[in-house]
């Protein structure tokens, strides 16, 4: 659940509101300051009178997830959460403003999409097993939305193919289902994409057969073997170190979340294609400027060289 929420996701239809209700209460604060709407007054005031039954639904729900993170304060009211007044707090509209942020850039969205969506079919792998369920049913639950806010279907198209690419889900036109792989990785990874990637690529038993005429052998975190392809020049337990190097040095580069996010999907991406072996030179080297962009002190951490 951690996971999730801190990718701005969740399985709560609740959750999901309270996220836009901060949003609303911003907006709201600003233009009346002093003033403590209720739940219908933001529903209002965004336009949105149609999310009225669901906030009413949901009230204690939605107070509960904003007090606790100490967002907002209550005016209690006379008959119960629905008739309460919230005022924002400064942390409030700091977090308003981060998640606004967050709702903005793309490397964050196309990461909790992908997590989303693996979360969602290993949900219904438990009830139902094995088969192909439809694309169209992820933009009912609440899984589907970031922040509050839902994702597009180039999103969900986009998260699906990359799972798809990289052996977590099978995918037929709109429909999808877990593989062994994305099972392991909701199972015994938490769902965690990144931590599964790395694990797996370093870990033995997982044969990586790349055709070429000038193949070998290397061994990989002590066990195991990867087939890899030399043919382009490219140095493939090289380039995993310094992915791992990176990795590890990402608490200390004190990046922007959308830059961090946006970076570890670019190493996720050359991983993968260094896995399955269809990284071109070319391909390394535009991979290897994206991340010392978005890293902006190259000195910090080593990378290999063009």
């Amino acid at each position: 659940m951690e996971l999730l929420s801190s990718h701005g996701l969740t399985r709560h239809e609740g959750e999901v509101l309270a996220h836009l209700v901060l949003d609303w209460l911003a907006d709201y604060s600003q233009a009346n300051p002093g003033l403590g709407p209720r739940l219908e007054d933001l529903a209002n005031f965004a336009a949105r009178p149609g999310d009225i039954p669901l906030l009413k639904a949901h009230a204690s729900t939605i107070q509960q997830a904003l007090i606790s993170k100490h967002y907002v304060s209550i005016a209690r009211g006379i008959t119960g959460p629905w008739d309460e007044s919230l005022r924002l707090l400064p942390i409030g509209q700091l977090e308003a403003e981060r998640v606004r942020h967050q709702r903005s850039a793309s490397g964050p969205r196309h990461l909790a999409c992908r997590h989303a969506l693996l979360a969602w079919l290993g949900d219904r792998d438990v009830q139902v097993p094995d088969p192909l369920l439809s694309l169209a049913c992820f933009t009912t639950d609440p899984l589907s939305f970031f922040w509050g806010e839902p994702f597009s279907e180039t999103d969900i198209d986009r998260a699906a193919q990359w799972l798809h690419d990289n052996g977590m889900i099978e995918r037929r036109a709109l429909h999808a289902r877990l593989t062994s792989g994305g099972g392991d990785c909701v199972s015994i990874y938490g769902g965690d994409i990144g931590l599964y990637i790395r694990s797996t690529s370093m870990s033995g038993g997982q044969i990586i057969n790349v055709h070429g005429s000038n193949s070998g052998q290397i061994g990989m975190a002590g066990q195991g073997n990867v087939t890899q392809e030399h043919q382009q020049g490219i140095d493939i337990e090289k380039l995993m170190a310094a992915l791992n190097g990176v990795r590890e040095a990402l608490p200390v580069l004190k990046l922007e979340p959308e830059d961090a996010a946006e970076l570890t999907e670019t190493m996720d991406e050359i991983e993968a294609k260094g896995k399955g072996g269809t990284l071109t030179e070319v391909e390394k080297k535009s991979f290897l400027t994206r991340m010392k962009t978005l890293i902006r002190h190259p000195d910090r951490v080593w990378c290999p060289s063009s």
